[in-house]
Parts: structure tokens; C-alpha cells; sequence
């Protein structure tokens, strides 16, 4: 007799970097569960019902297109998520009929338009990081991409130090994610990465009690060595063969007066997320800043040697 449960999908959302394709390769090892690479299924959805108004108020976009020819909103948002759902379910089918479970990191660039597609008919696991490692850990796709994703170039454009700006990109993603799982309290989930590298197994007890599955003992290895299912993903993550702290703390290698400026921006977020606030002194001040690079300079010219 199969179960009956109250969604049959799942969502993994975080912002990039934060741990979701660790999630979603743990979870992908459940014998219950399917979820590949990233497939941009929802965000293409969202994307699609996305809208401008002019300085009148007028939205322009589907929703408002089809209200005029008599399409109801509902009826749209419908249509769309059937068919979304039709894509995610043909492909846990081809598994041997799993429930699905849906990770692409771009996704929580759209949480509002997938609230209004989905909000109400899945299951959303959202997972947050510390807000500076994310930073720093994103900072190193972009240079090994050799490009920023589109979602970071309006804070690239607008802060001129990157670090700052992929703080500022982690920062706007996780208090949507919040406010989302305040909204959701009955299908969606909030969990730390670093509880989860930290406490693989309680962690993932809880995640699939939330989901209606049980906890196998093999779920920490099938996951992480099964490489069948490789899809479009984070290709760092796909080399890691176990759960690991090694990239926990990373930020306690910036510079002084670096994690200073940028403490005092992500503090606030991270006590409310109940991470330790981060205790640094103040910003070098500009005299200091002289010194010291006075300093690095001599210490490098006298280090250095030609042939």
C-alpha cells in the first residue's frame, strides 16, 4: 500500500553556496526520494509570471496580459504549476516512480513569485550558511567560473568591494528565506549547514521526519557515492565523498580590518539566524592603513630574491 502524503514534491532552497547540493546529493541517496541537478524548472516559472508597472500602476506581464483576455489569475498560476510539477514528476517516474525533490540554487533569487506559484503545494526545506563564508565561498565560483552569475551582478554593480556584495546578495536571499519559512510554517523547514555538517545524522533524521520519510543508515554514503545523477551543479560539491567541518569558520582568515567592515554588516542577521556575533575591533583608521602597507612592502622587498 503506498503512502499518502500531503505534498509529493520537495523544494531545496539557499542561497548558492550555502550547502544545497550537499542537501540535495544526501537526500538523492534516499531510496524514497529522486533529486538530480539543478534543473531551473521553477525559477523558469517564476521568471515567467514576473512583472513591470509603469508610474501609473500597471502591471506589465502575463498575468496582467491574460486578465484582459479574460484568463483568470488563479487559472494561470495553475496552468504553470502543473505543468512544472508534470516535468519534475515525469523525471522522479523514470526512477521507478520516487517523489521528487527539486534543488537549483538560483530558485531563491525568486522566493516571491515561487510563494505565489508554490508557497502551498510542496514541501521546502530552506538551508542557510554563515553569511560570511557564503560570501567568501562565492567569491571563489566566480573566479574559477571566470564570470559572476546574473543574480550577483547587481550587487557586483553596486558595492565596490565583491566580498561586500555577495554579503549583501547572501543577506537579501536569506531574510526572504525567512520570512518564507515564518509564512510556511507547516511545509517548510529551516536548517543551518553548519548543524548539518556538524550532526549529519540528527539533521537528517529531522528533515525527513518533516517530510514523511524514514532515516536509513546507509543515506550519509549512498548519497555521496552514487555519481549517476550528476546534472547541472555545484562541480566542488561533487568531489566531496563525505560529510565535512573543513568549510566551516572560513571567515576567521580575513583580514582584520575586513572583518570588521563586514561584521558590522552581517551581525544583526547573524544573531537572529543565533550564530555567534562576531567580536572585532574597529576598521584600521586611514593612518594605519598607511602603516601597515608601508610595512608589507618592506617586509616583501627584503623576502624577495632574483636570479
Amino acid at each position: 500500500m503506498n503512502t499518502v502524503f500531503r505534498y509529493d514534491g520537495i523544494v531545496i532552497l539557499g542561497h548558492p553556496r550555502s550547502g544545497t547540493t550537499l542537501l540535495r546529493r544526501l537526500l538523492n541517496g534516499h531510496d524514497n526520494l529522486y533529486c538530480p541537478g539543478e534543473t531551473h524548472v521553477l525559477n523558469a516559472s517564476a521568471r515567467f509570471i514576473q512583472s513591470e508597472r509603469t508610474a501609473h500602476g500597471l502591471d506589465m506581464g502575463v498575468l496582467s496580459g491574460m486578465h484582459f483576455a479574460g484568463i483568470a489569475e488563479e487559472d494561470i498560476l495553475t496552468s504553470v504549476r502543473n505543468l512544472a510539477f508534470s516535468l519534475l514528476k515525469k523525471a522522479s517516474l523514470n526512477q521507478k516512480d520516487k517523489r521528487w525533490v527539486e534543488k537549483t540554487a538560483a530558485d531563491s533569487y525568486y522566493i516571491n513569485e515561487i510563494d505565489q506559484l508554490f508557497g502551498e503545494h510542496a514541501y521546502f526545506i530552506g538551508i542557510v550558511r554563515h553569511g560570511l563564508d557564503v560570501a567568501i565561498s562565492s567569491q571563489e565560483y566566480s573566479e574559477a567560473a571566470g564570470m559572476y552569475l546574473d543574480m550577483f551582478k547587481p550587487y557586483i554593480n553596486h558595492y565596490g568591494q565583491p566580498l561586500e556584495a555577495l554579503l549583501r546578495s547572501w543577506m537579501d536571499v536569506t531574510k526572504n528565506l525567512i520570512e518564507f519559512s515564518q509564512k510556511h510554517p507547516d511545509n517548510c523547514l529551516l536548517v543551518r549547514y553548519e548543524d548539518l555538517v556538524d550532526e549529519p545524522e540528527e539533521v537528517l533524521m529531522h528533515i525527513l521526519e518533516f517530510i514523511g520519510e524514514k532515516y536509513s543508515v546507509d543515506l550519509l554514503t549512498k548519497g555521496l557515492t552514487n555519481h549517476a545523477d550528476l546534472g547541472l551543479s555545484d562541480p566542488k560539491c561533487l568531489n566531496q565523498q563525505s560529510v565535512t567541518k573543513a568549510y566551516t569558520n572560513r571567515w576567521e582568515s580575513l583580514s582584520e580590518h575586513q572583518l570588521a567592515y563586514l561584521a558590522n554588516i552581517a551581525n544583526p542577521l547573524l544573531k537572529t539566524l543565533d550564530y555567534d556575533v562576531i567580536d572585532v575591533g574597529k576598521c584600521l583608521s586611514t593612518e594605519d592603513a598607511r602603516r601597515r602597507y608601508e610595512l608589507e612592502i618592506i617586509m616583501n622587498s627584503n623576502n624577495s630574491s632574483y636570479k
